[in-house]
């Protein structure tokens, strides 16, 4: 496990909060002798100018010398129903003026991340929200700071764009914090500990210069002895392998596996990735003829750009390139190579000799031959549902989408064997789901080598389909191939889904889903199919539809779809049904969508930070929510008058 953390982005989904509590718990553990050292008498605070030049040889970013101080209110982008009267009521923010005409305005603010602040660009600040003040100590007032370490970095930034009045009073904020904590080492380790979670968090960045990285964290490790740990020794050699100079000839696979040194991927999204055509799947379109280098460097030290999940919450570790060729051979193995629990995590590689003998084997059926016998799921013909972590048989024709290897096979057939997807996606065509979206390899299908005009008519197969866990995935694919065509089938679909509904057969899992197709439609026709099916279904998807209605996008960037969203929600402002919870209780659906429709055109109404979706306050009183309904529905009807 490294002592440093991922640079966390943020903005990104629900999922951020996960984002930010995984690698601080890592770095908690690597950095917790430095909190359990002996007491030591205080020391002097060393000057907040000679801090600022010690900021800027450790080489951690800066804002411009335009920047302008700004206090954002914080129920604008925070859990507004979580602040109570006596809290701060705004957080402090720098605006950065746009470098040309029409562009926007950047919003930088220092986050603590829980203990380690950072500087961050908040994507989603609403106009007028953000009142610009004069960098004086009064700025502080109702502003709420988040501890020692985020009054120094604050502090560090103010003092280097010359705001010397409010620099000196975080200052002293932060060394009065200091001086009440136990673990407090000195203010300058205090700023080594956040220049070491900076250059830690930027090796798993996408872009980022990792020599640069390197020389940095060797910097700090020797300065501040209690960072120089073993692990710490250990990495500092797998970072000089990765940097050293490459000589596989280009276009080979020795050169596909060294580009893994620059893989990336987000372990915690909640949203399916395509099989984008990176060094990663093009060795994974190579089949059976990457093995052998694959084998070769199972215990390849090359860190990636990656870091995986750790056995337990809380924890996580660097991928290096050696994991990668050892999710490579399982999944090519189709899981039938022995293999420790934690290997995709990374906790743990292939055997060579366990890999030997399963390819020596495989080579005997042959690779055409394995790939079409490994790409179904097993259990075509028998259903299986998953109860906790075993497999128990119900009937037949249903497949579980758990612990799933065939995409990697589907993905070589695509590429090596084409012929032979369409009666792998007819079979997939003949399986019911439960417990997942199977996807029926759409991704495989659109980036395989099939002709493009045989890939749409095998996705028109899927489209007519009376079942969404086939019919969704195949209009996703339509979408990145022919959006005439995924017009053409997205109405009758979400008709049928009306239809199903009034049938009283179970709603789509996914309404989220049905909204992203409708927007890549950008039609009219399916807009209003959309809102008929909406109203069908039951209020678990209904709601998931209302609340994913709204762009996730930040309010002052353009929406062309404006006047459909707000068609869309206006029917909901009477629906009284209610999204209970496991109480018995919940918002109104009329009471959400009025929410969701207040922050589509520009109401000052609660936010959630992670989703960037207004979020209903179900403190508000009967009547309030009355007038705010009716406020809202006033704003669509003007919306909606525009367009005659």
């Amino acid at each position: 496990m490294m002592p440093w953390v991922q640079t966390i982005p943020v903005g990104r989904g629900a999922m951020n909060l996960i984002r930010m509590i995984t690698p601080l718990m890592v770095l908690l553990l690597a950095t917790s002798g430095a909190g359990a050292q002996p007491p030591e008498a205080p020391l002097p605070h060393p000057p907040l100018a000679e801090l600022a030049k010690e900021y800027k040889r450790f080489g951690l970013p800066l804002l411009p010398a335009n920047a302008q101080l700004v206090r954002i209110e914080r129920y604008r982008y925070r859990w507004a129903t979580n602040l109570e009267k006596d809290e701060p009521r705004y957080d402090l923010a720098f605006r950065i003026p746009p470098s040309r005409p029409g562009d926007r305005a950047k919003h930088m603010a220092v986050s603590s991340a829980f203990l380690f602040p950072q500087l961050e660009e908040l994507e989603y600040v609403e106009p007028g929200t953000a009142e610009a003040v004069a960098p004086l100590t009064a700025a502080l007032e109702s502003v709420g700071v988040e501890g020692g370490r985020y009054c120094l970095y604050l502090a560090v930034l103010c003092r280097d764009l010359g705001w010397v009045e409010l620099a000196s009073a975080l200052y002293s904020q932060a060394r009065a914090q200091f001086a009440a904590d136990d673990d407090h080492v000195s203010v300058a380790d205090e700023l080594r500990l956040i220049a070491w979670r900076f250059w830690g968090g930027s090796l798993t960045a996408r872009g980022t210069d990792r020599r640069e990285a390197l020389r940095q964290l060797k910097v700090l490790a020797t300065e501040y002895k209690t960072l120089r740990t073993p692990e710490a020794d250990t990495f500092f050699r797998q970072l000089e392998l990765t940097l050293a100079p490459r000589t596989a000839k280009p276009g080979t696979v020795e050169a596909l596996i060294d580009e893994l040194t620059d893989y990336w991927d987000d372990p915690y999204s909640l949203l399916p990735t395509p099989a984008a055509p990176t060094s990663y799947w093009r060795l994974a379109e190579l089949g059976f003829d990457a093995v052998p280098a694959l084998i070769a460097h199972l215990n390849d030290d090359r860190l990636t750009r990656a870091h995986g999940l750790g056995s337990q919450f809380g924890t996580s570790h660097h991928l290096t390139v050696g994991h990668l060729c050892s999710r490579l051979l399982f999944y090519l193995s189709a899981g039938t190579i022995s293999a420790n629990q934690q290997w995709e995590a990374g906790g743990a590689r292939l055997d060579p000799a366990e890999v030997r003998k399963w390819f020596a084997a495989a080579q005997k059926v042959g690779e055409e031959r394995w790939l079409v016998m490994h790409a179904v799921p097993p259990f075509v013909g028998r259903a299986v549902a998953y109860r906790e972590d075993r497999p128990v048989f119900v009937g037949k024709g249903l497949v579980s989408h758990e612990g799933r290897t065939e995409p990697h096979i589907v993905r070589v057939l695509g590429a090596k064997y084409p012929a032979r997807l369409p009666a792998v996606y007819r079979t997939m065509l003949g399986i019911s789901v439960e417990g997942g979206i199977l996807d029926d390899f759409v991704n495989e299908l659109v980036a395989s080598r099939l002709p493009r005009d045989q890939k749409i008519a095998l996705l028109e197969e899927g489209a007519a389909s009376d079942s969404p866990d086939h019919w969704v995935p195949a209009l996703e694919g339509l979408a990145q191939l022919d959006r005439a065509r995924l017009r053409r089938h997205l109405k009758p679909a979400l008709m049928r889904v009306w239809l199903r509904a009034w049938l009283g057969h179970p709603d789509p899992k996914d309404g989220s889903r049905l909204v992203r197709l409708a927007e890549a439609a950008d039609d009219r026709g399916c807009w209003e199919a959309l809102a008929s099916a909406t109203r069908a279904v039951g209020v678990g998807c209904r709601m998931d539809a209302i609340r994913h209605i709204v762009p996730c996008a930040p309010p002052d960037r353009p929406d062309p779809m404006r006047h459909e969203r707000t068609r869309f929600l206006m029917p909901f402002l009477d629906d009284r049904t209610v999204d209970k919870d496991g109480d018995g209780t919940g918002p109104e659906v009329r009471d959400y969508a009025a929410s969701q429709l207040a922050g589509l055109l520009g109401f000052r109404v609660q936010r959630d930070p992670f989703l960037y979706r207004p979020v209903f306050d179900a403190e508000r009183d009967p009547i309030s929510r009355v007038i705010f309904r009716m406020a809202a529905r006033r704003a669509g009807a003007r919306v909606l008058a525009e367009e005659n």
